[in-house]
């Protein structure tokens, strides 16, 4: 158990790649997140990969959002109904981590079935073997490893991330945004999210994170 863990959140195929918009307007977000993700596996701070999984039969809100919501359509054009957890190479887990699946905008919403939410622990991709600990969410996990201060980058930053963010600091624990570890569809939005909420969360660069130790990141 650790006080610091990464929380990485739908760093996916899905909101990078196949979001050209993104992936224009933050093209260093790769290299910064495996910069990231290598300084806490370094260190021995777990790395914690929250994913989205979106489709007509799990969400509860999926009509509203594909039909009812001409502007969500305009932001989602050209990319399938169905959104994938296939992860970015660059944020692929690695044997041992733990992937949290969620149906939803905030990676603490309770789950309404005990299914709706799985943690997979990867024991070993060679072999494909799975652990899976159905009706677990991310708050209990992160108790369960007795985590405070978590470290968060991801996508994107005025949706997921910053929902995500919010219910950490409700639920007591000490979000810290890596502002260059994160992004969206233009700087702009990415600014006015982190800009508007600055009071739930810290801010700091990637380079505050890689300059401290594991004991100056849990002061944190």
């Amino acid at each position: 158990s650790s006080p610091v863990c990464v929380v990485l959140i739908d760093l996916q195929l899905d909101f990078y790649t196949r979001i050209p918009d993104v992936k224009a307007a933050f093209p260093d977000l790769p290299h910064n997140i495996t910069q990231l993700a290598a300084f806490a596996r370094e260190h021995d701070i777990e790395v914690v990969h929250v994913r989205a999984h979106y489709d007509s039969d799990s969400c509860a809100w999926w009509e509203l959002y594909h039909d009812n919501r001409p502007h969500m359509r305009a932001l989602n054009d050209g990319r399938g109904q169905v959104v994938s957890i296939e992860p970015e190479s660059f944020a692929a887990e690695r044997p041992g981590e733990a992937v949290i699946v969620k149906h939803n905008f905030d990676g603490y919403a309770i789950p309404s079935h005990p299914s709706d939410t799985i943690i997979i622990v990867i024991i070993d991709h060679s072999l494909g073997a799975l652990v899976q600990f159905l009706g677990t969410n991310l708050e209990e996990y992160l108790r369960s490893r007795g985590a405070k201060v978590l470290l968060i980058g991801g996508l994107v930053t005025s949706c997921c991330v910053l929902l995500t963010t919010v219910g950490a600091f409700f639920r007591g624990f000490r979000p810290i945004v890596i502002d260059d570890c994160c992004g969206d569809r233009t700087h702009e939005r990415h600014a006015a999210a982190l800009d508007t909420y600055n009071y739930v969360m810290k801010r700091v660069l990637l380079a505050d994170v890689l300059a401290k130790s594991k004991a100056e990141l849990a002061a944190l």
